[in-house]
């Protein structure tokens, strides 16, 4: 019986690896191609951000410049929007990304649940982060010297624990990404600054970063399953 979920686990392995490179090789291809075609309202991803920002009355989140390349974000809590590259582009991969980010303030907004819900389990994500790793080698460095047990027990439950909750956090960014992504689309549509031609290449671009979520929530599936196998293997033991 164990020996079947070995072969899950060594499937979703492999799969989140290919996952991960696929998706990181269209992220860079999609971005490359989608860059180098301007969009014929020649507006650019700051500015679109600031009039979709301004018409919602978000006018109090600031919207800067940070260096890189798709290091874009939306921090709600010090109302910055930051674009990269996207920020003076009029590119049609730099509207795309410049509309997501508007997508999730947006969502902000209007009090979108799985975004509430993430922004719950991220904190506690991070403090039991800081601990586990002191758990696992207090527990290892015990069991040396008193042999498994109890407390090899608790160390892997507390592994359990704690990749279910980084799976979790991976598994409801999903949705939230890919709601923002069509809460993009939709922006630049209605708002004229993309054309149907152009939404293709957007399209493109928003689609390929999604799947950059999908491998980090296969990911973390992978280590999930990797801590149960642990925990079953030492109950058979």
């Amino acid at each position: 019986m164990l020996s079947n979920f070995y072969f899950i686990f060594y499937i979703l392995a492999i799969a989140s690896v290919i996952v991960m490179i696929v998706a990181q090789v269209k992220v860079e291809n999609a971005f490359s191609k989608n860059n180098k075609i301007m969009c014929k309202t020649k507006i650019t991803g700051a500015q679109f951000a600031r009039d979709i920002l301004a018409a919602a009355k978000l006018s109090d989140i600031d919207v800067i410049k940070v260096s890189g390349t798709m290091s874009d974000y939306y921090h709600h809590s010090k109302k910055v929007l930051a674009l990269s590259s996207s920020y003076s582009s009029t590119s049609v991969a730099a509207l795309g990304i410049a509309a997501h980010e508007v997508g999730h303030a947006l969502q902000y907004k209007e009090g979108y649940g799985l975004i509430k819900v993430r922004n719950f389990l991220i904190p506690i994500t991070n403090f039991t982060a800081r601990f586990f790793p002191l758990i696992i080698i207090v527990g290892l460095v015990i069991s040396i010297f008193l042999g498994f047990g109890v407390y090899s027990d608790i160390m892997i439950v507390g592994g359990i624990s704690f990749y279910f909750l980084s799976f979790l956090v991976n598994l409801v960014t999903l949705p939230v990404e890919y709601d923002a992504s069509r809460r993009a689309k939709e922006l630049l549509l209605e708002t004229g600054a993309v054309d149907s031609e152009e939404i293709k290449g957007v399209s493109e671009v928003l689609n390929a970063a999604a799947l950059t979520y999908v491998a980090s929530a296969l990911t973390s599936l992978v280590y999930l399953l990797r801590f149960l196998l642990i925990f079953a293997k030492h109950r058979d033991d």
